[in-house]
């Protein structure tokens, strides 16, 4: 038995300056990570939790983990955000999860406390 832990270096949550966008559109946000003993990095997601109460699950690309060592990885990637039924300031929070299977059942157990990035989308001219 093995407790896996994950450390997300980016976003940091501490800034106070929001993430501007115009809403219906998209914005990225980097997200920096390292990983300690996890066999498999094809379990590894990022969820994203919208001020709507909406959560998504986004696989990273294999491509976007790096190898350390046999139980180490380091994660460099982004998360695009977009969103057309909020336009007020508000937080979406970004957290790493492992996604487990037994049998027929999918859980996801988180490796990090979700970490607040505030957006903040414009409405739309037109």
């Amino acid at each position: 038995i093995r407790r896996v832990t994950a450390i997300m270096h980016e976003p940091t949550g501490s800034s106070d300056n929001p993430i501007r966008f115009t809403t219906g559109l998209t914005v990225t946000v980097p997200v920096h990570a390292t990983f300690e003993n996890v066999q498999n990095a094809d379990c590894i997601r990022l969820k994203v939790h919208y001020p709507d109460q909406k959560s998504y699950l986004i696989t990273p690309k294999k491509c976007h983990f790096t190898k350390l060592n046999p139980l180490h990885y380091k994660l460099i990637s982004e998360v695009i955000i977009s969103h057309s039924l909020w336009s007020d300031q508000s937080h979406v929070e970004i957290s790493i999860v492992m996604e487990t299977k037994d049998g027929e059942t999918v859980s996801c157990q988180e490796l990090c406390k979700p970490v607040k990035v505030p957006v903040a989308p414009k409405v739309a001219k037109r």
